[in-house]
């Protein structure tokens, strides 16, 4: 398994180590390389589609829909918002659809390239790239709202702990 280690979150959005603090993490990037390459192979548009047997393959169909759509009345209309964990940008074109201006992350290039054409074809405007959520500097831009599409569970604080291939690894 290829891991990438960078040093842990120091004075991220996501949280901040102390000086001189060493800790580190680990992403499961060839894993998730691999499924984004299979995405673009398959002509898939999100992550569930590689792993539901009744893929729907919608893009408009996303897992944290439902979510943004019941906090969408309780945001601040043209907010800025930035995207964690994008992946192929579902999440982040529906808010770009939706008025907001939308910076996405993702650590995995291949899924930044997916992001980008999707949100061509949808006529939509979202500030992708790729970046390290855990290398953000301090103060980088200010947020009115910050969604993590499932990024976290995906960094393991503790290099020497074991790890295991998610099924996605063969695929």
């Amino acid at each position: 398994m290829s891991v990438v280690t960078t040093p842990l979150c120091a004075n991220s959005v996501v949280g901040r180590s102390t000086a001189g603090h060493s800790k580190r993490v680990r992403y499961y990037y060839a894993e998730h390389q691999a499924a984004y390459e299979r995405l673009e192979r398959e002509g898939l548009t999100q992550w569930n589609d590689l792993f539901e047997d009744d893929r729907t393959d919608d893009f408009d169909a996303f897992p944290n829909r439902s979510f943004l759509e019941h906090a969408l009345p309780q945001l601040p209309e043209s907010a800025d918002v930035l995207e964690y964990g994008c992946g192929t940008g579902a999440a982040a074109c529906f808010l770009a659809a939706r008025g907001f201006r939308v910076d996405a992350i993702d650590l995995i290039p291949e899924a930044i390239t997916l992001a980008r054409r999707f949100a061509r074809q949808r006529g939509v405007t979202v500030n992708f790239s790729v970046q390290d959520v855990c290398a953000m500097p301090a103060g980088s831009k200010q947020y009115d709202v910050i969604v993590d599409s499932y990024c976290l569970q995906s960094i393991v604080t503790d290099p020497t702990a074991p790890t295991s291939s998610p099924p996605y690894a063969t695929a």
